[in-house]
């Protein structure tokens, strides 16, 4: 040995033994945290169980979150189809009620022919329009007359 290192009385060198004490030491520490971890109810086995199913938990709650969004997309997709439904709804009755009240003025136009209020006689102008036409100076009459006859008479059959 080119080098002299101390001995100490056990005759081993003395890096050994600080060695030795070191890990010791080191393995004291670790075995009084696991007595403490022990007398505070901490199993590795149940927390390694622990860990298993809270991994499961997280797993079913992924697929649940999955499961959720294509329901919010379906959902979505139901109410733009719905909307577009009640927009079509909205116009046809507009339309619809156009078409009623043009049916409405028809209806009281031909009651105005057949019993007019006033229960008069004799020729009645219902409708006057004058029109202008292409030609300068010239115009278009359109002139509507309508009989009126009492209607005092009653029917039987």
């Amino acid at each position: 040995m080119g080098r002299n290192s101390p001995v100490n009385i056990s005759g081993m060198p003395a890096w050994v033994v600080r060695s030795g004490l070191i890990l010791a030491l080191i393995l004291g520490a670790y075995l009084t945290f696991e007595f403490g971890r022990i007398q505070a109810g901490y199993n590795v086995a149940d927390a390694f169980a622990e860990r298993q199913e809270l991994a499961r938990q997280i797993s079913e709650l992924e697929a649940a979150v999955v499961a959720q969004k294509e329901q919010v997309a379906l959902l979505e997709t139901h109410r733009d189809i719905d909307r577009a439904a009640y927009k079509d709804v909205e116009a046809s009755l507009g339309e619809f009620q156009r078409k009623i009240q043009e049916q409405r003025d028809a209806i009281e136009f031909y009651r105005g022919i057949i019993s007019p209020e006033d229960g008069g006689r004799g020729l009645r102008v219902q409708d006057l329009k004058l029109v202008k036409a292409n030609d300068e100076g010239l115009y278009n009459l359109r002139l509507v007359l309508v009989q009126v006859k009492q209607h005092d008479q009653d029917v039987k059959g």
